[in-house]
This record gives C-alpha cells, sequence and structure tokens, in this order.
C-alpha cells in the first residue's frame, strides 16, 4: 500500500529530525561543551529530567525545528527518546493534515 501525503510527510520529518539529531550530536556536541562548560550543566540536569516533555511541548508550540533538534542532541536524551518526543509532537500537526485533507 502506498503512503499519501500526509504520511510521507510525518514520515520524512521524523527521519530528518533523527538524521540531524545524530549529526549535531556527533559533530557539535563536544564543542559545544568546551565553549560553554559549567553553564550547561543546570541545563542538562532538567532535560535528563524532563527532556521528553521539553520536546513534545517546543514541537506543538512550533518552536524552529532545527533549534530543537540541534538543541536537543547537545542534552543528555537519546535519540529514541528524542524519536518518540517528536512523533508526539507532530501528531497535532497529523492530525490537522489528515482531517484537512492533501493539497491540490
Amino acid at each position: 500500500m502506498a503512503l499519501g501525503w500526509p504520511e510521507r510527510r510525518w514520515c520524512s520529518a521524523l527521519a530528518g529530525s533523527q538524521l540531524l539529531f545524530l549529526f549535531s550530536r556527533r559533530l557539535a556536541k563536544d564543542r559545544v561543551r568546551r565553549k560553554l562548560g559549567k553553564r550547561l550543566d543546570l541545563f542538562e540536569r532538567q532535560f535528563a529530567k524532563h527532556g521528553l516533555f521539553y520536546v513534545i511541548g517546543l514541537r506543538i508550540v512550533g518552536a524552529p525545528h532545527f533549534l530543537v533538534t540541534a538543541g536537543s542532541a547537545l542534552m543528555p536524551m537519546n535519540s529514541w527518546t528524542f524519536g518518540l518526543a517528536t512523533f508526539i509532537g507532530m501528531l497535532p500537526v497529523i492530525a490537522l493534515a489528515a482531517v484537512a485533507g492533501h493539497p491540490q
């Protein structure tokens, strides 16, 4: 069965988010840590406790996709949790696209 427009869109968005998350973590985490040092400690502690909810909330309110993804990659969150939070946060947009139909 072929995927329709809304399904292709959210599958692509999830895949793109995961790739950006992994690349950002691999390429920038150590560099940012060296530059900001102890200033990241509070953010890391809070994100370790509530990161799933932060990402869900930021996705729902429409925060810039790149900033949420790259910022999350710098925090202590595994890619599975990030993917789940991204999917849950995108559910309202997916539902809206399904109700509205695909563009002509």
